[in-house]
């Protein structure tokens, strides 16, 4: 198999990249998807264990397994083209710019950086073309995935967000069309680094993994899960910030729902009677003194629980005056909003199951892609030799 593959010609049908890219896209996102989904309500604060086992577990049994599944289709439907694209635009750069590099080495001997510059500026220059027709699908994705995460009785529940169909047209219809772009720049901040580590990683590990170039499934797999890993691993603080993006608008309705009802007791307390305002005043008295006696308590461990409780009112106030006040529609407000809820560890949410994620999905990408451009190419060879013939 490995003479087959270094006999393959150096020109193929361009056609043979764009299915390869396609399917390996598909496969890719499709096995690992539920992970993906667990990343997704982390990083939305959908009040979901940080476990990956625990989370899956806990959304299955209150869900059922389905819901883990939820928003698939979205992805199904944009990762085909935007892979083919993706694939396609890396192949055309890496055989017109990257292979007739004139020093490219062939180990580890050598390092040329000019060499690995191409294949960044390739990568980069794939992910951003490929990205353009993701994003909107990804947007599709990840607000199917939390709206799976409230029962259908529920205030949160959102029924046009049950089909990719309802889901788009109820987007374009309530935010426009530049609501499945807001996340673009920031998804370019996670995407071309995250990408341009990928193929660095990926060309250099089968280089010292593989000299001969042979096709060798095992090393096409080892090489994609350490490239994926790594990248995904560099870029989560991104990652984070596009979620955000693209779920502000959904997510931000049930974040205010709590201070809306204070206000609404609120309301209605300063219209009661003074024999009801006094059996308040006495209950605020009674749990003003528990509070007392908690902080004192508290005391006795060098004060410890009175600061942790002090910051996290503190930063739930600043969460509630960010979401009334700013709206979140650039890198920087969702990075504020982020660091102003959960501070520097915000931009960490999600780290695990993105790196879980991504090892077993680039590893599942690199070798598909291999995979089904060999028999693509072997299947064209054969057939332009029986022309000839």
């Amino acid at each position: 198999m490995s003479d087959d593959y270094e006999s393959l010609p150096d020109s193929v049908p361009f056609v043979n990249h764009l299915a390869a890219g396609a399917l390996a896209g598909i496969m890719e996102h499709s096995l690992m998807y539920p992970i993906d989904n667990i990343k997704t309500r982390i990083q939305a604060s959908i009040n979901i264990n940080q476990s990956i086992i625990n989370s899956i577990k806990k959304v299955s049994s209150a869900e059922g397994l389905k819901s883990l599944w939820k928003g698939i289709s979205a992805v199904v439907v944009g990762a085909g083209p935007a892979h083919a694209v993706y694939f396609g635009v890396y192949e055309f750069f890496k055989t017109n710019m990257i292979d007739n590099h004139a020093s490219a080495p062939g180990s580890f001997n050598s390092i040329d950086f000019l060499y690995f510059s191409k294949i960044a500026l390739a990568g980069g220059t794939a992910t951003a073309t490929s990205e353009a027709l993701m994003n909107p699908f990804d947007t599709i994705k990840q607000r199917m995935q939390i709206n799976s995460s409230f029962t259908k009785n529920s205030k949160q529940f959102n029924p046009n967000y049950t089909s990719i169909f309802k889901t788009m047209s109820y987007i374009y219809k309530k935010e426009g069309f530049k609501a499945f772009y807001y996340s673009y720049p920031t998804t370019l901040l996670m995407t071309v680094p995250f990408h341009a580590t990928n193929f660095l990683v990926y060309e250099s590990m089968t280089k010292l993994l593989n000299p001969t170039d042979s096709y060798n499934p095992l090393v096409h797999c080892v090489s994609g899960g350490l490239a994926g890993g790594l990248a995904s691993a560099i870029t989560t603080p991104f990652d984070c910030v596009k979620t955000v993006l693209q779920t502000h608008s959904f997510t931000m309705k049930f974040e205010d729902a709590s201070p809306s009802s204070t206000n609404h007791s609120s309301s209605s307390s300063s219209s009661s009677t003074s024999s009801s305002s006094s059996t308040s005043s006495n209950i605020r008295n009674n749990a003003n003194t528990k509070i007392a006696q908690q902080m004192v308590h508290s005391n006795s461990h060098e004060g410890t629980t009175l600061v942790m409780a002090s910051r996290n009112l503190h930063q739930s106030s600043a969460s509630h005056a960010m979401n009334a006040s700013t709206k979140i529609n650039s890198f920087f407000t969702a990075a504020k909003y982020i660091y102003s809820t959960n501070g520097i560890n915000g931009f960490t949410k999600g780290l695990k199951a993105r790196v879980v994620s991504n090892i077993p999905a680039t590893a599942i990408s690199w070798t598909s892609y291999e995979m089904a451009k060999f028999y693509l190419n072997r299947k064209s060879m054969t057939r332009n030799n029986n022309v000839l013939a």
